[in-house]
């Protein structure tokens, strides 16, 4: 199953992110960002490695200002998890594959956690 990561612009996101269910990641990016491109084969990689279960979506900040206001990113890339619309982590900067999954699993596990 070939997944592919979207682009999304305010209207998207709202539909997508704000409105839609199960588990986001965003990639907080932009073009003239070198650690941004570094980071995407990884971005890309997780996407298959976890098709069916996260959808990843890509914001470039210097076309969705408001939405990196919104969301308080100051550097980028920031990766930001959304479950059910809802921010529930975020990772600054060009993570390894292994913290982007160790994030990822925190997200998954079951919320026995919560009362």
């Amino acid at each position: 199953m070939n997944q592919t990561i979207n682009h999304l612009d305010a209207a998207q996101f709202d539909t997508t992110i704000r409105h839609g269910t199960g588990v986001t990641v965003v990639d907080f990016w932009a073009e003239w960002c070198g650690p941004c491109h570094a980071l995407a084969p990884t971005l890309d990689a997780l996407s298959q490695r976890y098709a069916g279960q996260v959808n990843f979506a890509k914001v470039d900040v210097d076309q969705q200002h408001a939405l990196a206001a919104e969301f308080n990113v100051r550097s980028i890339p920031t990766l930001v998890f959304f479950e059910d619309g809802q921010e529930v982590g975020r990772l600054l900067g060009a993570q390894p594959k292994a913290a982007i999954e160790h994030a990822l699993g925190h997200v998954l596990e079951p919320h026995a956690h919560q009362h």
